[in-house]
């Protein structure tokens, strides 16, 4: 009996020690868990109701070639050229966010959801996001021809059939947004994008309710 009890205190102790070390385990888990999930966000479309990609930071750095190529900055945001290896036939446009802060999160994922809804020829596709740590980056559909500001500056003279067809292009434009669109924040910002298709041109306009991430050009 005596022997018993001398046995008693230390596995007392080693019991009590490993329940400990298993309780620190599991909270470091816990941790590093939760870390991972506060530092990269959006990771799962379905949760927006969208279907569009999820790209990491590290990915974007690959299809933009290190943001080497710039197509257009604006007070809050660079857009970038970039090509995807899975679709060699298309570039993209990647519109890096700077100055991100905290507040921002909420509006950015309200735009991911809002703008991954629309679906009409005379918009701008979104075609992915990044949400990554304090990286917020959205990947929208190339526009060959760039802003209609440069197309209308840069370019030859337009003819008056090419001025019907851009304005007749805004209009319906418009008219998706606020009569089809569901979702009232998608209002389209005034800056409008285009691109030629056969030889026709469409006007294209970013639904952007949001200043802080303006369209491209």
């Amino acid at each position: 009996m005596e022997k018993e009890n001398k046995w008693f205190p230390p596995v007392i102790i080693v019991l009590g020690g490993s329940a400990l070390l298993n309780l620190l385990f599991l909270l470091l888990v816990f941790y590093c868990s939760r870390q991972k999930k506060q530092n990269i966000r959006l990771q799962d479309p379905c949760t927006l109701g969208v279907n569009l990609r999820s790209f990491t930071y590290k990915e974007l750095e690959e299809v933009t070639n290190g943001y080497n190529e710039e197509l257009g900055k604006g007070a809050f945001s660079t857009v970038y050229k970039g090509k995807l290896k899975s679709d060699s036939r298309n570039f993209v446009a990647v519109k890096r966010l700077e100055k991100v802060v905290e507040r921002n999160d909420k509006e950015f994922k309200s735009e991911v959801s809002a703008i991954g809804k629309t679906n009409h020829k005379n918009l701008v596709q979104l075609l992915g996001f990044c949400d990554e740590e304090a990286h917020q980056i959205l990947v929208y559909e190339f526009m060959k021809n760039g802003s209609l500001e440069s197309f209308l500056f840069e370019s030859s003279r337009l003819s008056w059939f090419q001025r019907t067809q851009i304005a007749l292009g805004i209009a319906r434009g418009l008219e998706y947004l606020h009569e089809a669109c569901e979702d009232p924040s998608l209002r389209p910002s005034m800056k409008k994008v285009i691109r030629m298709l056969e030889g026709d041109v469409e006007v294209l306009i970013p639904p952007d309710p949001y200043s802080f991430v303006s369209s491209i050009g």
